[in-house]
C-alpha cells in the first residue's frame, strides 16, 4: 500500500503526462485514486484536484460548469 506522501506524488505526476487520467480525476477523483492506489485508499488522505492541480482554462471551464457569470434576478443591478 503506498503511503500518502507516496500517493500524492503518484497522482500528481500521473496527471502532468496523462490527459486520460487527469479528466478522470475531474469527474471521479475517488475511484480514479483509488483505482491508482491499488484499490485502498489511506486512511486519512486527502486530495482536491481543483486546489492541488494547474487546471487550464477548459478543464476549469469544465469543473465550473462552463457557464461563466450569470444573473438571474430581474429586480437586482449588477454594479459596473
Amino acid at each position: 500500500m503506498l503511503t500518502i506522501t507516496e500517493l500524492r506524488s503518484a497522482i500528481i505526476q500521473r496527471a502532468g503526462v496523462d490527459r486520460t487520467f487527469r479528466s478522470a480525476l475531474l469527474t471521479d477523483a475517488q475511484a480514479t485514486i483509488s483505482a491508482l492506489a491499488g484499490g485502498t485508499i489511506p486512511t486519512g488522505f486527502e486530495f482536491n484536484p481543483i486546489a492541488e492541480l494547474e487546471l487550464t482554462d477548459e478543464e476549469l471551464d469544465l469543473v465550473a460548469g462552463g457557464a461563466g457569470p450569470t444573473y438571474a434576478c430581474s429586480s437586482c443591478t449588477i454594479p459596473s
